[in-house]
């Protein structure tokens, strides 16, 4: 609910805050879903093996992130590309 009130507080269209809440949501709930499936099980091995667990996990998101922020750059490449 909080970040339906941000979303309308910055501008943003009604539908587009609804789609970001949905997918927040849908986000979370994996994460959860995924950390209690495998997060626990390392927690029981020891506190070190859930803490490279995460490290490797923020690792693996921000490889995601530069990865498809390499591809949105070489889309707007190839777009001014074909303007010019």
């Amino acid at each position: 609910m909080n970040m339906s009130i941000v979303g309308k507080m910055i501008g943003l269209r009604a539908d587009t805050v609804v789609s970001a809440v949905v997918e927040g949501s849908l986000t979370i709930a994996l994460v959860i879903a995924f950390l209690s499936n495998v997060g626990f099980p390392l927690l029981k091995l020891g506190i070190g093996y859930f803490i490279i667990f995460m490290l490797l996990m923020v690792q693996f998101m921000c490889l995601i992130y530069v990865i498809i922020r390499h591809i949105r750059a070489r889309q707007m490449e190839n777009m001014l590309a074909q303007r010019s």
